[in-house]
């Protein structure tokens, strides 16, 4: 419970961090699934090589409540090619329309989907929820009622 509660506060604070930062956070709780020898930020991703291969954590961060956009998944897929990326994984924090998985599935190279439900599983085992966190959203709950 503390880790989904850790995991969805983490994406709450993702939207208010700057472009870098958050893509650069976002490579961190990939870490332990995919092993990233970063190499560079860049506005909306991090550069870096997997099994000898080049690849792009690329961020889509908009609130959960928008769809992801076949336009934001093309700037995705624009960018890889930019950095010469044989592979890309597409962190998103918002449900992608149809249009865009469909687009995601057939485009070169290869896009890995990281879902907004994995990201929040992924930032909760980093960081789950503490005592305080639980306390305060506790308080928060209280206000909206």
């Amino acid at each position: 419970m503390r880790r989904m509660l850790g995991g969805e506060m983490a994406l709450e604070k993702l939207l208010l961090l700057p472009p870098r930062h958050a893509a650069f956070q976002v490579a961190l709780w990939l870490a332990p699934k995919a092993p990233v020898e970063m190499q560079r930020a860049v506005e909306w991703g991090v550069v870096g090589m997997l099994n000898g291969k080049r690849i792009l954590i690329r961020l889509i961060c908009v609130h959960p409540s928008l769809e992801i956009s076949v336009q934001q998944v093309i700037e995705a897929v624009k960018e890889a090619h930019e950095h010469q990326s044989e592979r890309c994984f597409l962190c998103v924090t918002a449900p992608m329309s149809k249009a865009a998985l469909h687009y995601a599935e057939a485009s070169s190279p290869e896009i890995r989907l990281v879902s907004r439900e994995e990201l929040a599983r992924l930032a909760g085992a980093c960081s789950p929820a503490t005592d305080e966190d639980l306390v305060l959203l506790r308080k928060r709950k209280k206000k909206r009622h």
